[in-house]
C-alpha cells in the first residue's frame, strides 16, 4: 500500500481506544494513520475518496448491520482490507470472518507488537485472526449459528438478557444494573449479535426456546 506504508482508518467508537492507537501508530514509520471515524456515515465518507487503506474497524459500530455495511465498503473501496478490532464475538462478526468478507480480526487485548504485526500481515493480502477468534471461528464452523449460546454472552449480557425476558426496557435495565442508558442499548446490541436475532424481542422468545434463562 503506497510504496509499502500501510493506511489506516481507524474506526473505533471509544476515544480511549482511539487516543491508544493514535499514540502507537504515531512512532511506527511503515504505518500511517490516515483518519478516525466513530459512526457508520464517518467511516463512509472517509473511505469514497480512498483507492487503498486498511480499515481497522470496531463491528460494534455496525451492530446487527455489520454485513451489509462491509459490502458497502467493499464498494468504495474495493482495493482496501477490513480488519476487526474488538473484545467481543458476535455471530455477525463470525459470519463476515468465515465469508471472506473480512481480512483478519485483532483481539483489543493482544500486544503492541502483535498489532502491529497483524496490520501488516492483512495489508500485504493475507489473512490475521487472534488465537482466542480462531477457537470461536471452529466453535461456530462445527456447530451453526442456531447452536451459539449464552456460552458466549460475559456475565453482564446474561444479567441483561434475564431482564429483557422479563420485559424491561433499556431506562429500567440501566437503572437495575446501575449503569448508563446507552451501555444497556449497546449490552443489548451486542446480545442480539451473538444470538443472531434482530431485535430484543427475538431475543427473549430465543432465549426461552433455548434454555437460555431459567
Amino acid at each position: 500500500m503506497n510504496g509499502g506504508t500501510v493506511r489506516v482508518l481507524l474506526a473505533e467508537e471509544c476515544p480511549v481506544v482511539r487516543v491508544g492507537i493514535r499514540n502507537v501508530l504515531s512512532g511506527i514509520n511503515d504505518i500511517l494513520l490516515i483518519g478516525e471515524a466513530t459512526t457508520p456515515d464517518e467511516i463512509l465518507q472517509q473511505i469514497y475518496n480512498t483507492p487503498s487503506l486498511l480499515v481497522l474497524l470496531d463491528p460494534c459500530i455496525f451492530g446487527n448491520s455489520l454485513v451489509d455495511y462491509i459490502a458497502l465498503i467493499q464498494q468504495h473501496c474495493p482495493a482496501g482490507k477490513i480488519a476487526f478490532f474488538t473484545s467481543n464475538y458476535t455471530n455477525y462478526m463470525l459470519t463476515a470472518l468465515m465469508t471472506g468478507n473480512a481480512r483478519g480480526c485483532i483481539v483489543k487485548t493482544e500486544p503492541i507488537d502483535r498489532i502491529l504485526e497483524a496490520l501488516r500481515t492483512i495489508a500485504q493480502g493475507n489473512t490475521w485472526v487472534s488465537q482466542t477468534v480462531v477457537e470461536q471461528l471452529m466453535y461456530f464452523a462445527n456447530n451453526g449459528h442456531d447452536k451459539l449460546t449464552n456460552t458466549y454472552l460475559t456475565p453482564r449480557e446474561q444479567e441483561v438478557l434475564i431482564l429483557i425476558v422479563e420485559g424491561k426496557t433499556n431506562r429500567e435495565i440501566a437503572v437495575m444494573l446501575g449503569i448508563s442508558e446507552h451501555t444497556a442499548a449497546k449490552h443489548v446490541l451486542e446480545i442480539c449479535g451473538r444470538l443472531n436475532v434482530r431485535s430484543r424481542t427475538e431475543a427473549a422468545v430465543y432465549a426461552l426456546r433455548n434454555g437460555l434463562v431459567q
